[in-house]
Parts: structure tokens; C-alpha cells; sequence
């Protein structure tokens, strides 16, 4: 059974200040759950489930290392974040993830620049895990890595690629590495050789990349459309996943 401050401390690592203050995060789903558990991707601490679910994943909790607790599904609905919750929510320790300037020197890193819809944060985690892209940077003004939307969205992928928040500054500082930057006006991607190793970046949704940041970019890029039946851009998602598979297809 759930008290009530342990039902007031979920839900409270809903928002951001609370999971900083805390250091954990909220992990829901059977899917992120049972790999978080049957692997090392993070420490998990408390595990909220179902009666039915505990019974159906007792193997797994038997070296969970958590702590176990049985809850009515109308008990979870009141710490998840999932409009139907999915018979299980974790609560885990925070990832510790220090800035890595090196990745770009030798192999080809995202840099995301703004993007604040945690789906779409999401959902690119979820390409580059797919695609094998395992360091992706975040600026400072995206949305929290650990949003339970982005952890959701990513299906968790944010937990095998490794996510660094900092400036793309202070990145391209000290030494010179490509940096690709998706824009309307670039060159077409399917015309040129992409490099082997440096920054591909991705703007917010709305705005694109800054100009603070385009002056950082080494090349200009865009994805070529037929604009003739009226849509003016993509979702910085899908985006993603055409550079990916772009360069993947080049060999890179």
C-alpha cells in the first residue's frame, strides 16, 4: 500500500526541480522496466506493481536489487504519469553523466539544439540507439533528459546511448570538427559525403538552430522535398532519422 507522502514524493518527480533535488527518476512501462532490470542500465531502487505483474516478473525481481512493493492499479494511477498505466512504475537513481568533449573527434555525434517536446527528445534517443549513434549532446535549453515523457518516448534507448547536456561552444572549442547543421536553405544531403566524425545538429521544432550556433556550422544541410503538396517542414524526429540512415547507409 502506498502512504500518503510516498504517492506526494512520485508524483513530485514529475517535474524537474524535484528529480535535481532528488537525484531519482521515475521509470515506467514493462518494456523499460524489465530491461532496466534485467540489465545495468540503472539502478533501481523501488519497484510499484501490480499483483498481477509482480507474479508474471517474479524471476526478474528476484535479483532486483529494489525494493518490492505490491499496489492496487488504482494506487498507480495516482503516481503515474501514463493516462493508462501499464501495471508497474520504478523509481531509480538518477544517471550521472559527466561532458565528454572527446566523442566528436572520432566519431559522429547528434547535437540537439533546443528541442523541447520530450516525444520528440524521445523518439531521436530511439533513432540513435537504433542506428548505433551512442553519444547524442543536448543544449541547455532542451527538455530534461529524464522527463518520464522522454524516458517513455525513447522506449529506453536514453538509457543505452549516452545522453551530455553543454554548449555547442564549448564543444567545437579547441579543435576543428565538422559540424552539420539541418536548415532549409542547406545543400541537399543526398549530394554530399558525410564526414566520419564530428556533429550533426538538429534545431527546435519551432525556431531551428540559432544564429548564436549556425556560425559554428562548418556545412549547411537540408533534406530534400517536393513542396508541391504543401508541407513546409518535418518533425525534427523524423529528421533525425533520415540523416541517420543517411550517413549509416554511407558507410560512416
Amino acid at each position: 500500500m502506498l502512504s500518503k507522502s510516498k504517492i506526494t514524493f512520485v508524483r513530485s518527480l514529475q517535474l524537474r526541480k524535484y528529480r535535481q533535488k532528488y537525484h531519482k527518476i521515475v521509470v515506467e512501462g514493462t518494456k523499460v522496466v524489465t530491461e532496466a532490470l534485467a540489465g545495468s542500465l540503472i539502478e533501481i531502487e523501488e519497484i510499484y506493481g501490480t499483483p498481477e505483474w509482480l507474479a508474471a516478473h517474479a524471476n526478474l525481481l528476484r535479483t532486483s536489487g529494489g525494493e518490492v512493493v505490491s499496489v492496487t492499479l488504482r494506487e498507480l494511477t495516482k503516481v503515474s504519469a501514463l493516462k493508462t498505466p501499464q501495471g508497474v512504475l520504478a523509481v531509480a537513481a538518477m544517471p550521472v553523466v559527466p561532458l565528454d568533449l572527446s566523442q566528436p573527434q572520432h566519431q559522429l555525434c547528434l547535437y540537439l539544439d533546443g528541442v523541447r517536446d520530450p516525444g520528440n527528445l524521445g523518439t531521436i534517443l530511439r533513432v540513435a540507439d537504433w542506428f548505433g549513434f551512442r553519444h547524442v549532446y543536448l543544449s541547455e535549453d532542451c527538455v530534461d533528459i529524464y522527463h518520464p515523457k522522454v524516458i517513455q518516448a525513447s522506449m529506453g534507448s536514453v538509457f543505452r546511448v549516452t545522453p551530455m547536456v553543454g554548449a555547442l561552444s564549448t564543444l567545437v572549442a579547441g579543435g576543428k570538427i565538422p559540424v552539420w547543421c539541418t536548415a532549409l536553405e542547406g545543400e541537399p544531403l543526398w549530394g554530399l559525403t558525410p564526414p566520419t566524425h564530428g556533429l550533426l545538429v538538429l534545431g527546435n521544432e519551432s525556431h531551428g538552430i540559432p544564429s548564436k550556433d549556425l556560425g559554428h556550422c562548418t556545412q549547411q544541410v537540408s533534406i530534400p522535398s517536393d513542396f508541391s503538396l504543401g508541407a513546409e517542414s518535418l518533425n525534427v524526429a523524423v529528421a533525425a532519422a533520415i540523416c541517420c540512415a543517411h550517413f549509416r547507409a554511407a558507410g560512416i
